[in-house]
C-alpha cells in the first residue's frame, strides 16, 4: 500500500480527507487513521459500484485501476451494480463485503469502504 500521509487533510471523526485531485467523481474520500479503512462516497444514480471499487483501490495502490485484476475474480460486477443501481439499496441497510487484491471491500448505498485484508 502506498503512503497516503502527504496527501491527507485532517477530518472529523478520526478520518483524514484525501486531497489528491484524481479523476473519479467521488464526493468524499476519507481514511480512518486508526483502522486504515478508506471510505469513498459516490453518486449511485450516475456511477457504478463495480467501477468505484477498482478506482478506489487503484488510488490506494497508486496505480491505474485498469491495471488491477478483474473484479470478476472477487464478485460478479453486474450483480453488484444491480444491487446498488439508482437508489435501490437506499434505506435498507444493504451491504456486500468481499476481498479484492489484498483488501476487504464493503459496498453500501453510495459508498465503498476498503481496508487491508487480514
Amino acid at each position: 500500500m502506498t503512503d497516503r500521509t502527504p496527501s491527507t487533510v485532517r477530518g472529523q471523526s478520526g478520518y483524514d480527507a484525501v486531497a489528491d485531485g484524481t479523476a473519479c467523481d467521488f464526493t468524499d474520500v476519507s481514511t480512518h487513521t486508526r483502522t486504515d479503512e478508506t471510505r469513498a462516497e459516490f453518486d449511485a444514480t450516475t456511477d457504478l459500484a463495480s467501477l468505484a471499487v477498482p478506482e478506489l483501490v487503484g488510488r490506494l495502490e497508486g496505480t491505474d485501476p485498469c491495471s488491477l485484476p478483474s473484479l470478476y475474480e472477487s464478485v460478479n460486477p453486474e450483480a453488484l451494480d444491480e444491487l446498488f443501481a439508482d437508489d435501490r439499496g437506499a434505506n435498507c441497510n444493504l451491504s456486500v463485503t468481499f476481498d479484492y487484491v489484498g483488501y476487504s471491500v464493503t459496498v453500501r448505498d453510495g459508498a465503498v469502504s476498503v481496508s487491508p485484508a487480514e
